[in-house]
């Protein structure tokens, strides 16, 4: 809504779509989306690899995020690689970038889960995409119809 106000023609959304029901993102990723509400439950790191190793990111904070990293098992759980095209079976290793999808199992206080520190605040449960997409249009035509002067900092 911020980026149509300031005149842009579109803007960047990615957390709030992983909460869709579409989404392919793991019941528990999405339920731990729906619970953050605050920016300091996320943080950049580049500790999460080695399939994309040293990539800054921002993170749902979690275990994998705060303990030493000895402390965790060398394997964090089991995935499939590319759904209904190859379903391709992946052991996940410590600090893996592959995000959990339904198909996920394991310890999910260890994976990394991407998520923005503002679009947290807006996602409250699981919905379909279609709504989403609904809440930005009537978010635009609001910002629009604003005066200049007003304040962009509750968008």
């Amino acid at each position: 809504v911020r980026a149509i106000r300031a005149g842009a023609d579109g803007g960047w959304a990615g957390t709030v779509f992983v909460a869709a029901s579409e989404s392919y993102a793991h019941p528990s990723y999405k339920a731990r989306l729906i619970a953050a509400k605050r920016p300091n439950e996320t943080c950049f790191t580049t500790r999460f690899g080695p399939e994309w190793a040293a990539q800054q990111q921002r993170v749902l904070r979690n275990l994998a995020t705060s303990e030493a990293p000895s402390a965790l098992p060398e394997s964090i759980g089991n995935t499939t690689l590319f759904p209904g095209v190859i379903d391709a079976p992946y052991p996940m290793p410590k600090y893996s970038a592959i995000v959990p999808t339904r198909d996920t199992v394991g310890d999910f206080d260890q994976m990394d889960m991407p998520a923005g520190s503002k679009s947290i605040r807006a996602i409250r449960c699981v919905r379909p995409a279609a709504e989403i997409i609904d809440d930005f249009i009537e978010g635009s035509r609001g910002a629009c119809d604003r005066d200049d002067d007003e304040s962009l900092d509750d968008d």
